[in-house]
């Protein structure tokens, strides 16, 4: 990371010296397009290398936990079969169609993004929980915890009056919260979270 962030900064030192006018989302752009068609083609070709790399990460892992997570448990637990690596390439294409379609409709980054971190808080307050306070984990807690989370997400996109904060994430995080405490005090059904250092 340290070599990443120090040639970030002399990306943007330059950008700066060179064009003290541009914007921050454009000095690379055209730091990459003032170094020649060789150098600035090897610039782009590292950044796209490493989107592609991400993405198909991404991809893979989530056709996988959607397959083996959540399909295959259900199958198992009615009599069929598993689905095989068939079905994982499909899952592959679902996904990636949608996250095709969502990528076509961004029109910027840096707003998707910020509003992408909002459903953060309920897997971080799951963790926190069942790492310091696991008898407070009841079987229900994170259905019903990540339901406010994306709820409040699908909301705060197609809704514009709850925008009663500057970002989607300050409503997440107290949200979030009460529906795990309130859960784990009406349901009594308590979930199996190993302890610390405990293997399971």
């Amino acid at each position: 990371m340290i070599p990443v962030g120090l040639l970030s900064a002399i990306i943007g030192m330059i950008a700066l010296v060179e064009f003290p006018d541009v914007n921050s989302a454009s000095a690379l752009p055209a730091v990459a397009l003032s170094l020649g068609p060789v150098i600035g083609g090897l610039v782009l070709s590292g950044l796209w290398a490493a989107d592609i790399s991400t993405g198909v990460g991404l991809l893979l892992a989530s056709s996988n936990i959607i397959s083996n997570d959540i399909i295959k448990p259900i199958r198992v637990r009615n009599g069929k079969k598993a689905f095989g690596i068939w079905a994982d390439r499909v899952l592959i294409l679902i996904i990636g169609g949608i996250t095709l379609t969502l990528a076509f409709s961004v029109t910027s980054i840096l707003n998707a993004l910020m509003t992408a971190q909002c459903i953060t808080p309920a897997f971080c307050i799951l963790l926190l929980f069942a790492l310091y306070k696991p008898s407070m984990c009841k079987k229900s807690c994170a259905v019903v915890t990540l339901a406010v989370s994306f709820i409040i997400f699908i909301l705060w996109m197609a809704v514009p009056a709850t925008h009663i904060v500057s970002q989607a994430i300050y409503l997440e995080w107290p949200a979030c919260l009460i529906a795990f405490v309130v859960t784990s005090i009406i349901d009594k059904r308590k979930a199996e979270v190993p302890a610390l250092g405990e293997k399971d």
